[in-house]
C-alpha cells in the first residue's frame, strides 16, 4: 500500500540506528526499479536529527521502512507525522 509505513525498526541508540539505516538503505537499493512508485524508501528517525525536516518528508513522500529510537518515534507518532495503519513488521 503506497503512502504507508510497512516496517518499523526500533533501536535503543542513535549509533545503532545509523548503522541499521545504512544497511536497510543498502538492502532497499537492491530492489530498485525504474518506476518511482516501486522504490523502497527508508527513513531514520533518531534523537538529535532534524525532526522538522523528517516530519515534512514523511508527509510529502511517506517512507516504507522507518528506523528510530523509542523517544523520537513516540513524538512523531503522537504528532501524526507517521502513518502506521499498514504496518506489517
Amino acid at each position: 500500500d503506497p503512502g504507508h509505513v510497512r516496517a518499523l525498526i526500533i533501536v535503543p541508540t542513535r549509533e545503532l540506528g545509523l548503522q541499521v539505516s545504512k544497511v536497510a538503505r543498502s538492502l532497499a537499493g537492491g530492489a530498485v526499479s525504474s518506476r518511482a512508485e516501486d522504490r523502497i524508501l527508508v527513513m531514520s528517525v533518531l534523537e538529535g536529527s532534524q525532526n522538522r525536516r523528517q516530519r515534512a518528508w514523511a508527509w510529502a513522500e511517506p517512507p516504507h521502512v522507518v528506523v528510530g529510537n523509542p523517544a523520537t518515534l513516540q513524538v512523531m507518532l503522537a504528532n501524526g507525522a507517521l502513518r502506521t495503519d499498514a504496518l506489517e513488521w
